[in-house]
């Protein structure tokens, strides 16, 4: 009996000993990964699905330079957040990561998730030991896999872009639209979202007062596109935009966005 309990003891240790390390790895890896003192060493782990064909090659392929455009934009969004660094995120790749990661369990439940967690965590420590690459803050595992030479079904989400140089402001914007199923990406100004329509054209523009609505968007004034202005700005300047205008007073919270959203027909749930 003594010696059951002996061991019983044993494992307790062994099991809170595991979970201090890692809720203290999880606790330092946050801290690092938003305290904004030095570049983010992202890394980037394309993992092979499969080893042969189209999905093969893909994987083989992938460089740093395929990351450029995202690291513009975060860029661009960690300086609309007050973040001083010129370059936030650094992406790398690294192909050390040499098959898939563990599994989901079948059966998912508390016991077999935490077990799943703990191997997952062990093989994501392992790839970096292997990797020649310095020790990122970040890893990203990205599993490619091979098509069946059928296009998506698109999928009929709003897209919503939101102009705002309050990067706090557009935050909480950002989650409220996006709670209530909209698709929204964030421009600090009217400039960017210009650029930003090229790649990813929206069907509503929400507008902050504190840019100048009657001089800038000339791309997206083209476009015709319902809006959504935050502004005291006259009606001339107002009309430019189109016929469907949506004119908020001062600085509404989201709930007043959304609901001028559905006055636009743009979001139809309660």
């Amino acid at each position: 009996m003594a010696a059951r309990t002996f061991l019983g003891t044993v494992r307790l240790a062994l099991l809170l000993a595991v979970l201090v390390f890692v809720a203290l790895g999880a606790w330092l890896d946050r801290r690092r990964s938003t305290d904004w003192d030095d570049t983010l060493r992202v890394t980037v782990y394309p993992v092979p699905a499969v080893t042969t064909g189209a999905g093969a090659s893909c994987n083989a392929s992938v460089d740093a330079v395929d990351f450029d455009n995202a690291a513009s934009f975060l860029a661009q969004e960690a300086a609309a957040y007050g973040v001083s660094l010129e370059e936030p995120v650094r992406f790398r790749v690294s192909h050390a990561a040499h098959g898939p990661p563990p599994a989901l369990p079948t059966d998912p439940g508390p016991l077999s998730i935490a077990l799943w967690s703990l191997r997952l965590r062990y093989w994501a420590w392992r790839v970096a030991a292997d990797d020649p690459l310095a020790n990122p803050d970040v890893q990203v595992f990205a599993v490619y896999q091979e098509g069946d030479g059928r296009r998506a079904a698109p999928v009929a989400v709003p897209r919503v872009l939101l102009v705002d140089s309050d990067g706090r402001a557009a935050s909480r914007v950002v989650e409220a639209l996006a709670d209530a199923g909209l698709e929204v990406r964030h421009s600090p100004t009217v400039a960017l979202a210009d650029e930003m329509i090229e790649n990813w054209p929206p069907q509503v523009v929400v507008i902050s007062g504190r840019h100048d609505v009657g001089g800038a968007g000339g791309r997206l004034r083209a476009l015709r596109l319902p809006v959504v202005l935050l502004t005291d700005a006259d009606e001339d300047a107002v009309g430019t935009w189109g016929p469907r205008v949506v004119r908020l007073q001062s600085s509404p919270g989201p709930e007043a966005i959304l609901s001028a959203l559905r006055d636009l027909g743009i979001v139809t749930n309660s």
